[in-house]
């Protein structure tokens, strides 16, 4: 089970983020994002509460990316995070999980 603290964020610059690619399909590349959590349908950009607790239900939110058959390597994307702004590199390594 993946607990809802858990991403993929590997390093941090001033101006990309380098996560792992949690899954990979024949269609499409997944990260889970260092920077917003679901909560039902809404995006929050931490999982704890104002208290300090974590939210029971939040989950890393998984953004995505087309694989045009993409090899072992770090592939540059543009994020689809609404609470980060800067660009992302994808890493797919063999922890990568396939479908």
């Amino acid at each position: 089970m993946i607990s809802c603290l858990e991403n993929d964020k590997l390093l941090e610059t001033d101006d990309e983020v380098l996560v792992h690619c949690s899954l990979l399909t024949k269609t499409q590349m997944y990260y889970r994002c260092p920077y917003c959590w679901r909560l039902g349908r809404n995006i929050k950009s931490s999982p704890y509460k104002k208290d300090g607790s974590i939210y029971k239900t939040i989950k890393p939110t998984l953004h995505f990316h087309g694989n045009p058959n993409y090899k072992m390597g770090a592939y540059h994307k543009i994020s689809h995070c609404t609470i980060n702004k800067k660009c992302v590199r994808v890493v797919i390594d063999e922890n990568t999980k396939r479908e």
